[in-house]
């Protein structure tokens, strides 16, 4: 997703160097480290706070109450004991 949002977007992304594709504790994941100009805006920051905070919601299992999108196309969300479908 990094890669296909780095090349649709102008956001500013980092750069996939290597992505092992596997969904395990395994994965590996090796992008370009993007050092920060230390000079945020509070709403940068405000922004940052807020995706952290979407990363704090947690369940009992994998999965979630509905199949949701990625785009147009459906992603089923079944609940499971892993997250690895």
């Amino acid at each position: 997703m990094l890669r296909y949002l780095r090349e649709k977007t102008e956001l500013p992304l980092p750069e996939v160097y290597y992505s092992s594709e596997a969904y395990s504790s395994e994965a590996l994941l090796l992008m370009e480290l993007m050092p920060g100009k230390g000079n945020l805006s509070r709403a940068q920051t405000h922004a940052g706070e807020l995706l952290a905070a979407l990363h704090e919601v947690t369940a009992s299992a994998y999965g979630h109450e509905r199949d949701t999108l990625i785009g147009s196309p459906s992603q089923p969300n079944p609940w499971t004991d892993s997250g690895v479908q």
